[in-house]
């Protein structure tokens, strides 16, 4: 299952950067960049940041998401629980469709949690902006 991320729009729409442009991409992938720090990350086994290193830009026409593919990015991401409906387990049987529980997940890698792309603009995304509209004078100053 994939999580897919939309860049805020109400930034691309006030730097007037054309969707699905050279500058969308990149503020899509300097968005990525920033929430790595706040994706949960599997701190054991073989799968050791799975959730993190999933992440890639996907375009699609002139949308452009950041998308974060193993089979649990939407319960990671969501922050609840999510078990089969027969066994209460969070291993559901194959085939079978989970539910939520209402229980909120533990996160335990500091700074972490779900919701990682709000944690992100309300972190980072001042400098974010800031590097783009220096990124686009400069192309437009040198045209």
């Amino acid at each position: 299952m994939s999580v897919y991320i939309k860049p805020t729009s109400e930034i691309e729409t006030r730097l007037q950067i054309e969707p699905g442009g050279v500058f969308h991409k990149r503020f899509a992938n300097m968005c990525m960049k920033h929430m790595d720090r706040f994706v949960p990350m599997e701190v054991v086994g073989k799968n050791r940041g799975a959730l993190r290193r999933s992440a890639h830009v996907e375009q699609n026409g002139e949308d452009i998401d950041v998308v974060y593919n193993t089979p649990y990015a939407h319960y990671m991401y969501e922050g609840k629980l999510w078990v089969d409906p027969v066994t209460g387990s969070s291993w559901a049987r194959k085939d079978t469709k989970k539910v939520p529980t209402g229980i909120d997940l533990k996160y335990h890698t500091p700074g972490t949690g779900h919701h990682w792309d709000k944690r992100m603009v309300s972190s980072d995304m001042k400098d974010i902006e800031r590097t783009l509209e220096r990124q686009m004078e400069w192309v437009n100053n040198n045209e």
